[in-house]
């Protein structure tokens, strides 16, 4: 059973706790990489490492394996990366393969991610790969506790951003008046506030049931989190009057950690 620093990756209240944990904290966590990584391989690799999920294919030769695509700002350990763990489509189903990183059809460009962690961009040119390297062949619910563990880092953030807001509201003031007690704005905090609730809400009744429905649910609890989170952090942007793009401000971290969260293992409306 796939474990994380002690933690089993099925143990969804375990993953929501450490989620919200991440997601609040203004550095950097590899907390999601490590997550995918379990899904994949099973394990967490000791080396640094990186895991490309995305528009891989996998196609099945006498000798083994042909890996061909492109995952743009795959999830990295950061620093020199030595092994690469990837998510292929293949006429089998979904597989994950570990690749060694001096292989020279595989290609890694370390870029700045939207959501601040560290990252690579992953070519695949038609990569031969030995029978040997593929991992497993992935059940459908292989990347239920990946999708949750977003969902989780998610709303973290999202809250974390909404707590900023309402702190600027009750101490910024125009004409006399703190700026939350004009309608206008707290009309959309409360907005936030229930966005942010729906969020918690379904992470909390996810990590309480049981496996019937799981890969639906989870699939459904990204979709909604990855839709009420900007909304959240554009709230609390209003509520700065666009001071909060400022990158010196912690809010700037928080708006790019929930639009970048979006994208991972899907946009926003997959």
């Amino acid at each position: 059973m796939a474990m994380l620093n002690n933690m089993d990756v099925k143990d969804l209240g375990a993953l929501l706790a450490e989620g919200m944990a991440a997601g609040r904290d203004a550095k950097a966590s590899l907390f999601q990489l490590r997550v995918l990584a379990a899904c994949l391989a099973g394990n967490v690799p000791d080396e640094s490492f990186c895991a490309a999920a995305g528009e891989i294919r996998a196609e099945r030769r006498d000798d083994g394996w042909l890996l061909s695509g492109r995952v743009p700002a795959a999830l990295s350990s950061g620093g020199a990366v030595k092994q690469c763990i990837v998510l292929a489509g293949s006429d089998e189903g979904w597989m994950s393969f570990r690749l060694s990183c001096d292989s020279p059809a595989l290609r890694l460009d370390p870029v700045d991610s939207l959501d601040l962690l560290p990252a690579v961009d992953v070519q695949l040119d038609s990569a031969r790969v030995g029978g040997g390297t593929a991992l497993r062949r992935l059940e459908d619910h292989a990347l239920v506790p990946a999708l949750f563990a977003l969902s989780a880092e998610l709303a973290g953030a999202a809250g974390a951003a909404l707590d900023i807001a309402l702190e600027r509201v009750r101490v910024r003031k125009v004409f006399g008046r703190s700026i939350g007690a004009y309608q206008a704005l707290a009309h959309r905090l409360v907005d936030a506030r229930m966005d942010l609730d729906s969020m918690q809400l379904a992470l909390d009744d996810m990590a309480h049931a049981g496996q019937d429905g799981a890969v639906a649910r989870a699939m459904a609890l990204k979709t909604l989190c990855s839709q009420a989170g900007p909304r959240v952090v554009a709230t609390a942007q209003q509520a700065h009057g666009g001071e909060g793009f400022h990158a010196d401000l912690p809010l700037y971290r928080y708006t790019r950690r929930v639009q970048g969260l979006c994208l991972r293992l899907g946009s926003r409306f997959s």
